[in-house]
């Protein structure tokens, strides 16, 4: 059985940005980097803009790979293609964590999320979220809606699938 993200954490954001990431999700950024061996920096990646919510979605190497291939299976040199692969290129980042499991937000990271001091970490299954307490507390409330909206990265995808039939 793969592993997940599974469960739900709030950690502290020390005064230079750096945030702990949840140990059991740790471990599936590592299952999730091919090659990876201890004592090497986990790698991952971060979206910054996959839809209009205030949070972060945070992916495994192996899992943004699946994603790129879906891109890179629609035709070249088409406007929908330069579209999401523009936005998901250019509103991401490959990081790594460090040897405490820590990477830093950046102040455009902080800004999108509203994170301050603490950060809530809210597992997707194929993904992580990254929120504030507060946008945490209003989405699973239902005070923000969950729904994504049309310009949702993945809704563009499959918008382009089907247009050129791209299973």
């Amino acid at each position: 059985m793969a592993l997940r993200f599974r469960g739900e954490w709030t950690h502290k954001v020390d005064a230079k940005g750096r945030v702990s990431v949840p140990a059991p999700f740790r471990r599936v950024l590592e299952a999730g980097a091919p090659g990876w061996q201890s004592g090497d920096p986990v790698p991952f990646v971060v979206v910054k803009n996959q839809d209009s919510q205030p949070c972060l979605n945070v992916y495994s190497v192996a899992e943004i790979e699946l994603i790129d291939d879906e891109i890179y299976a629609l035709p070249r040199f088409t406007e929908e293609r330069d579209r999401i692969a523009r936005r998901l290129a250019s509103g991401s980042a490959n990081l790594t964590l460090d040897e405490n499991g820590r990477f830093g937000l950046t102040a455009e990271m902080r800004e999108k999320t509203g994170i301050g001091d603490q950060a809530v970490f809210s597992g997707m299954v194929e993904r992580f979220q990254i929120w504030s307490p507060e946008g945490f507390e209003a989405v699973s409330s239902g005070a923000m809606p969950s729904e994504p909206d049309p310009e949702n990265l993945f809704e563009l995808i499959r918008a382009a699938k089907a247009k050129y039939n791209v299973q």
